[in-house]
């Protein structure tokens, strides 16, 4: 989860990002919280792909949830937790 903090400090100051990449990482709750709280704050991030980690799925409709109300169309790929076979893919449009 440390890498995944540090990555969402960074995020905070890099508005130029719209995808972020951290699939097949040890990435656990308290660095998918980092990586939310940098959503929050750039709202120029359009794409998280999650897939692999150990996410839970609260914390993953959170993000979603935050992609939703930064962006016009977003999208987040995530893999059940513990790198189980369910895949889950949400692509939202908010025309608001």
């Amino acid at each position: 989860d440390g890498g995944a903090k540090t990555i969402a400090e960074t995020l905070k100051t890099k508005p130029s990002v719209q995808s972020l990449d951290l699939s097949n990482n040890d990435i656990g709750d308290g660095g998918a919280n980092a990586i939310l709280e940098a959503i929050k704050v750039n709202p120029n991030i359009k794409k998280v792909n999650l897939a692999g980690c150990n996410v839970s799925n609260d914390i993953l409709t959170k993000i979603n949830d935050e992609l939703k109300r930064n962006q016009d169309t977003v999208e987040i790929e995530v893999k059940g937790a513990n790198n189980t076979t369910l895949t889950k893919k949400f692509q939202v449009t908010n025309n608001n």
